[in-house]
């Protein structure tokens, strides 16, 4: 059973961060890295919670960090703290020789995990990039540099962008440690700075760049294979009506991206409109029970929590 560690009120002292998967980090390709799983949450949260809870039974230890931290405790001021928490976890792996392990960073309280480490380290050297970022509809928090953004390829039969989802956001990425440890040498942050416009600023200045340990620097999730933002997207989540599987842990089968992907997070970064709509699909498609609890009375809290 996965243990959760947490850290107190501020980043000056090193916290234990816990890891997931196998092989032993730096000096060998031919062995898994492991994942050093962090968030960021300033005080207790029924979402919080749940996340724990997924991570508890795919067997995926969480450190929590930034408790009580009065430099977020209103929304926008103070993100850069998330910004710190990620640098120090990066730090902490280089210097202990685990340069090539990754880090893996999500928001606190609105995101659910349904899958494993296993999966997530396949999939994320499937894209042989260091690093790898969620992408939303919507380019945040400065629409003007929406142009600055590589060009994606159009669909010539349909005359429509093939992917859709160009925008980076920052609500839940994972990368090399060695590869992050050294994108925070180039350049500095505040604790008042939005940490999406950080990464933002990070991603359009080195985009084109060779990674270290992997063919591409910075990649963003497109087809939302490791992550899904639903913000503008709750249609985008198709659910499967007929969905049979034997293991109670797996609920990437019950639900699918449209374009075929079957995304191990979902972020909830949607207005309630958004999450209204996505409840309603589960409702509507009658999904296993998972876990040791169902799946729906999950969702029902998501709304409750979610629309208060």
């Amino acid at each position: 059973m996965a243990e959760h560690r947490h850290s107190h009120k501020n980043n000056h002292t090193s916290p234990n961060y816990d890891y997931s998967g196998h092989g032993h980090g730096h000096g060998s390709s031919k062995r898994k890295p492991k994942i050093s799983y962090i968030t960021v949450a300033t005080k207790p949260h029924h979402n919080l919670e749940l996340l724990k809870e997924t991570c508890n039974h795919q067997n995926m230890n969480l450190t929590v960090l930034g408790q009580g931290d009065l430099r977020l405790q209103s929304w926008g001021n103070g993100f850069g703290v998330k910004l710190q928490c990620v640098k120090d976890a990066a730090s902490k792996m280089v210097y202990e020789g685990n340069d090539e392990d990754i880090v893996l960073f999500t928001d606190a309280y609105d995101v659910l995990l349904v899958g494993n480490a296993s999966e997530l380290i396949t999939m994320f050297e499937s894209f042989q990039s260091d690093i790898v970022f969620a992408t939303e509809n919507f380019c945040h928090p400065d629409s003007h540099r929406a142009s600055e953004y590589p060009k994606p390829k159009v669909n010539k039969y349909t005359g429509k962008e093939n992917l859709p989802n160009r925008y980076l956001n920052s609500g839940t990425f994972m990368g090399r440690a060695g590869a992050i440890h050294k994108l925070f040498k180039t350049q500095s942050f505040k604790v008042q700075q939005d940490d999406q416009r950080y990464w933002t600023d990070i991603y359009l200045s080195n985009y084109n760049k060779r990674g270290i340990y992997g063919r591409n620097l910075i990649s963003l999730d497109s087809k939302s294979e490791l992550f899904m933002c639903l913000a503008g997207a709750a249609n985008d989540l198709v659910f499967e009506k007929n969905h049979q599987s034997g293991n109670k842990r797996n609920i990437r089968g019950l639900y699918k991206h449209v374009n075929g992907s079957k995304p191990i997070f979902l972020h909830f970064n949607g207005d309630k409109t958004d999450l209204q709509r996505t409840y309603d699909q589960w409702l509507r498609n009658k999904p296993l029970s998972i876990f040791p609890y169902n799946l729906k009375r999950q969702m029902q809290k998501w709304l409750d929590i979610c629309t208060k």
